[in-house]
């Protein structure tokens, strides 16, 4: 729905050795639990950041990227920006590089069986943004 507003960084971040960290924004019109992030992918210059590899900063408490699902009760607002920091094989040198993020929500509350009692359905939402950051 926002895509393109995804990657809310204009450059990469460089952290201690290989870590970089840049700004997100959740791709939804509302607010959702953290638990409603099912995917989290970044790729960086084309390599993929496995996802233990990436690390949700939410109000200042690290959480790994494969760990979201289990966090119903920590809720990510829709103008609040969140730091991802990504685990690199290298260290990226100074210049241009291309970011790219997908994201897969589950959407709880979105009604996809018109009001018809007995038919359960999630809603998914998948989103994609690619962005030229500077380090």
């Amino acid at each position: 729905m926002f895509d393109e507003l995804m990657i809310h960084s204009e450059r990469l971040t460089a952290k201690s050795g290989t870590d970089v960290a840049l700004d997100i924004r959740l791709p939804w019109y509302r607010s959702l639990p953290l638990s409603c992030v099912e995917r989290l992918e970044f790729t960086v210059d084309g390599a993929a950041v496995p996802p233990e590899k990436t690390v949700l900063l939410s109000d200042g408490v690290p959480y790994p990227a494969e760990k979201l699902r289990e966090l119903s009760e920590t809720q990510w607002f829709v103008l609040d920006t969140k730091q991802a920091v990504l685990t690199l094989d290298a260290p990226l040198t100074p210049g241009t590089h291309e970011v790219a993020l997908a994201m897969q929500l589950r959407v709880p509350y979105r009604d996809t069986n018109y009001g018809v009692p007995g038919i359960e359905e999630t809603y998914i939402q998948f989103a994609s943004c690619r962005r030229m950051l500077t380090v």
